[in-house]
């Protein structure tokens, strides 16, 4: 599949608000399929170019500006909290409708979602953290050795855990005649 004209045009109007993945769901097609499409058709790439230089030279704003204008409302800084327990930045950003890259400087900008999500992560490993502290207390032998791997730097030393055979060293044996005087 190729673009024609009256699509490429069309590309460049949505590229001034849209991310990739939303201009691909305009024309049905995943996001996948588009990169593609972007690898053999250098067109789209120069109406994308051409139509997020004229969003930024122009000041549009609105729910799918790009990332210069974006701004988080109360609700979804609630959101991101909730869910940095769970997902990642991309995963994140993607459930915001906006790039990965859009996400990280809203977080540079907006402290409060930089606040709420560092709550979220930390409060995830918090809870994660007790319970494996409990089991670990609670005499489970692998919560156990996951936390002392991990929080006191213990590692398997062993050589039938790293499957090196054990080295053995020749030993020397001298055997010595004693004669007494008598």
């Amino acid at each position: 599949m190729l673009f024609d004209e009256e699509q490429l045009k069309e590309i460049g109007i949505l590229a001034a608000t849209k991310s990739h993945r939303d201009i691909a769901k305009h024309f049905n097609i995943s996001l996948g399929k588009f990169n593609t499409i972007m690898k053999n058709q250098p067109e789209v790439r120069n109406v994308i170019k051409e139509g997020r230089k004229h969003s930024v030279k122009n000041g549009i704003q609105g729910e799918n500006a790009p990332d210069k204008t974006i701004v988080l409302t109360d609700d979804q800084i609630a959101k991101v909290g909730v869910l940095a327990e769970c997902l990642n930045l991309k995963q994140i950003a993607d459930y915001l409708g906006i790039a990965e890259l859009t996400f990280i400087n809203i977080r540079k900008r907006q402290s409060e979602v930089d606040e709420a999500y560092k709550r979220g992560r930390a409060m995830a490993i918090g809870d994660i953290g007790g319970n494996l502290v409990m089991k670990a207390k609670g005499g489970d032998t692998s919560s156990q050795i996951f936390y002392l791997k991990t929080q006191a730097g213990w590692k398997d030393c062993s050589n039938e855990v790293n499957n090196k055979p054990e080295e053995t060293k020749p030993i020397t044996i001298i055997n010595k005649l004693y004669k007494s005087e008598d």
